[in-house]
């Protein structure tokens, strides 16, 4: 055996060992103690955990987070907007979403191995949302959403938004806008 080849065997042989043979403490896989907001509320019969976050090198001033939201039967979120972007998933439960002012981008869950489409969610009446179903909505969009059917409603979002910035804001009507032949008023 030539003196490189056995050079190279012990080097094997040496991190084999250390690896087998050294005690693993997993201290080396943690990130030193670094305080973190508070991971789970509830409000309103609807629950928010947050699950991962962190500040991209990439988007200077932004947080992204993955975020799980759980939803009793009957529990609404009224109106309110985001600052920055985010994208839902449909996990479990039946979700009723209503776009007021802004658009969302959804995509329905396959069916029958089904090409999935991309679709522009204008304002207009509730939309239901069902297991596998998807969108994303635009920074700014109002909307509200309600969890419509009798079990828990389970959604996943990621989200990336200004880091100084509450993850939501209720929604303001306009000022001095009457309100539609319908009663309801206006937020764009």
């Amino acid at each position: 055996m030539s003196r490189s080849r056995r050079l190279s065997a012990v080097v094997i042989f040496a991190l084999l060992a250390s690896i087998l043979i050294a005690p693993f403490t997993g201290d080396a896989l943690q990130v030193a103690g670094v305080p973190v907001a508070t991971r789970v509320t509830q409000t309103n019969g609807v629950t928010r955990e947050v699950l991962s976050d962190g500040t991209p090198l990439a988007a200077p001033g932004q947080t992204l987070s993955l975020v799980r939201y759980t939803f009793a039967p009957g529990a609404v979120i009224a109106p309110h907007t985001h600052p920055g972007e985010q994208a839902v998933s449909v996990v479990s439960g039946t979700l009723g979403y209503t776009v007021l002012c802004g658009h969302a981008d959804v995509v329905r869950a396959s069916v029958d191995g089904a090409p999935q489409v991309r679709e522009r969610l204008n304002p207009g009446p509730e939309v239901m949302f069902q297991p596998g179903d998807s969108f994303t909505e635009v920074e700014g969009i109002v909307h509200f959403g309600r969890n419509a059917g009798s079990g828990p409603l389970v959604l996943l979002v990621a989200s990336l938004f200004a880091s100084d910035a509450s993850v939501s804001s209720p929604a303001v009507p306009l000022p001095n806008v009457a309100q539609g032949l319908n009663g309801q008023v206006s937020y764009c």
